[in-house]
């Protein structure tokens, strides 16, 4: 079992030899009293183990194991645990079928946007240079602490606020009037691009707003492509905007090499349909994978009030899947979700 931080209190059902690493505890289960299997249900629960503190949590063995606990006969347990194999398994499989359709309606919009691009047929190509200015963006000194707020002032936008269509969420942090003084700020609309690191994530401000040295704002000198087109072309010249980044351990894509990067220019009207067509599929993916993962969170739950009625005795295992409750169960939340 883990005794602290991320994992504290999760615990591990050993296979074969194994040794341990700080912050763990070992038992040694005598198998002629209890099922290994059996207790592993029992104590893999969140609320199982006494725990302290906050920032860094940490399980209370001693505490924990001077608790009484309801434990039944060797053979129910084996039992017990057999049917919590054979439930779990099969709502993990569900979840996991679930969690992959999520990842592939990803893939189908990628696709469609990529395929545009590669076959569509452009007017034109132009070196982005020509037709952006690239301003980068800085952070104000953080030594002083009235260059930034939680409440008012203007907002401002990392990396971690890009990856989206839709109109970037800004953090709660913002520039105060002191921090503005000669910060880059542009107005709503304008597309922004991460260039350090995870090169290719962008962006759409949703506000007038300021924003950190890892990210490009591409401001337009001519109208040949709308903002919104102009994101999606990023999105599919990701790969390329990886390789004009310099090849260091930490990718850095700079404002020069930027605008080397080749757009495509296609008529307006054409510009227009695809970025109908693409945030109207993106709208369906959301839609779709908000019920899906609704669908997911319902399953865990299940999942997990399973375990605790089927270790803690409310549910007599041997009759309870003759009865068909879990299928009942199962087809319930399949239905409520419509996925």
């Amino acid at each position: 079992m883990c005794n602290r931080a991320a994992q504290c209190g999760k615990t591990f059902l050993a296979d074969g030899k194994w040794g341990t690493v700080a912050n763990t505890t070992a038992f040694a289960i005598d198998t002629n009293k209890a099922s290994p299997k059996f207790l592993h249900y029992m104590t893999n629960q969140k609320d199982f183990w006494e725990k302290g503190g906050s920032a860094q949590p940490y399980v209370k063995v001693s505490e924990t194991l001077r608790k009484r606990f309801f434990i039944p006969d060797l053979a129910t347990q084996r039992q017990v645990a057999d049917f919590l194999d054979r439930e779990t398994e099969t709502i993990d499989l569900l979840i996991e079928k679930k969690q992959r359709l999520v990842a592939l309606l990803g893939e189908k919009s990628k696709s469609v946007n990529e395929h545009f691009f590669t076959n569509a047929e452009a007017t034109a190509t132009q070196p982005l240079h020509r037709l952006y200015r690239v301003v980068t963006g800085k952070t104000p000194s953080r030594s002083e602490e009235d260059n930034f707020s939680d409440e008012e002032g203007l907002p401002w936008a990392t990396p971690v606020n890009l990856g989206s269509l839709a109109p970037i969420k800004i953090t709660k942090e913002r520039l105060t009037e002191k921090g503005c003084s000669g910060q880059p700020v542009v107005e709503s609309g304008t597309v922004l691009l991460n260039g350090i690191g995870s090169i290719g994530k962008v962006g759409i401000a949703g506000a007038r707003l300021s924003f950190n040295q890892q990210i490009h704002a591409l401001i337009g000198k001519t109208p040949l492509l709308s903002d919104r087109f102009l994101f999606f072309q990023l999105l599919a010249l990701k790969e390329q905007l990886v390789l004009l980044a310099n090849s260091t351990t930490l990718p850095i894509l700079n404002g020069e090499r930027l605008g080397r990067l080749e757009l495509r220019i296609y008529e307006a009207d054409k510009q227009q349909r695809h970025c109908a067509n693409m945030e109207a599929l993106l709208q369906h993916e959301e839609i779709t994978t908000q019920k899906i993962n609704i669908s997911i969170d319902r399953l865990m739950e299940y999942r997990s009030a399973l375990i605790t009625a089927a270790v803690t005795g409310q549910i007599d295992v041997a009759t309870y899947t003759k009865s068909g409750t879990p299928d009942r169960r199962l087809d319930a939340i399949q239905e409520e979700m419509g996925a």
